[in-house]
């Protein structure tokens, strides 16, 4: 969080994801010290043999990395972590999973391996994946009608694997299924393990909404302050907008913003950042 108690979120897609030493270290330059707080890096994709994939590239099979950067990336993909960290980041995570086109089938994969015993090989991958990058967790983006159980026993077994052990959920609809997702993992450990809820707004998600949901659901999900629980999230557009539409879930208590995503960013990153938390705090950008 800020110090002032706001978490500032962003949404990489393809973040690093090259080995244009050059580009990454401006990415690395603009975003530090930007005033973001989190960032998901967007995204890992999971074949049928349990092979995880960043954007194209295989990066971990049978629980051992073999990004194809791996070896010639400088600096390397965990230096670059590191650097966030430097730079004020608080909070790193890989998003699993996306909404397409095409077709999403991440999640319909982790299932069948679950069904087929095969979550040892699953795991054993994200394990290899967080210990080398040192990313705090993962961020679960699930478009896909998969069942509860599938989402609550992923959320078991990762938080386990990442040095942070933080899981959180990317939704956007289906808010009731999400709610179960929370009340099951909350069922079978006896606690709340997930971090929070990242809400695409951009996608049709109601933060109010969400705030209603979560409130009747508290004796099931253990959720006891719902708009703490809630990070909303915007495309991104001009700062002003932005202040103007942040402002908003600001004045529904919630203290927690992210933008979609950093790729489309046209000014440098701070005048976002300052953007979203002028928003939140309800103050006028200046």
């Amino acid at each position: 969080m800020t110090p002032s108690g706001y978490d500032l979120g962003l949404y990489g897609q393809g973040l690093f994801d090259t080995d244009d030493d050059a580009r990454n270290r401006r990415a690395l330059q603009d975003l530090s010290g930007s005033g973001f707080t989190s960032l998901v890096l967007f995204t890992l994709h999971v074949h049928p043999s349990g092979d995880l994939y960043l954007g194209d590239n295989v990066i971990a099979r049978d629980g051992v990395v073999v990004y194809r950067w791996k070896d010639t990336q400088d600096p390397s993909f965990p230096a670059l972590v590191r650097g966030l960290r430097a730079g004020g980041f608080r909070t790193v995570l890989f998003s699993i999973g996306f909404g397409g086109p095409p077709a999403p089938e991440d999640w319909q994969h982790i299932q069948d391996l679950l069904d087929h015993g095969k979550a040892g090989v699953l795991v054993a991958n994200f394990k290899a994946v967080a210990a080398w990058t040192g990313v705090d967790g993962f961020d679960f983006d699930c478009e896909e009608d998969v069942r509860v159980g599938t989402i609550a026993t992923m959320t078991t077994e990762l938080v386990k694997v990442a040095p942070g052990g933080v899981v959180t959920y990317c939704p956007y609809n289906r808010t009731q299924w999400w709610v179960d997702c929370l009340a099951e993992v909350r069922r079978a450990r006896g606690t709340q393990l997930v971090r929070g809820l990242n809400l695409q707004v951009y996608g049709g998600a109601d933060p109010v909404e969400w705030i209603s949901a979560l409130t009747a659901a508290k004796d099931r999900t253990g959720v006891a302050d719902p708009a703490a629980f809630l990070s909303a999230g915007q495309s991104v557009s001009p700062p002003a907008e932005l202040t103007e539409e942040f402002a908003e879930y600001g004045r529904a208590g919630l203290r927690a913003g992210f933008l979609w995503q950093y790729g489309r960013f046209e000014l440098p990153a701070r005048d976002y950042a300052k953007a979203v938390l002028a928003g939140l705090s309800e103050r006028s950008h200046p």
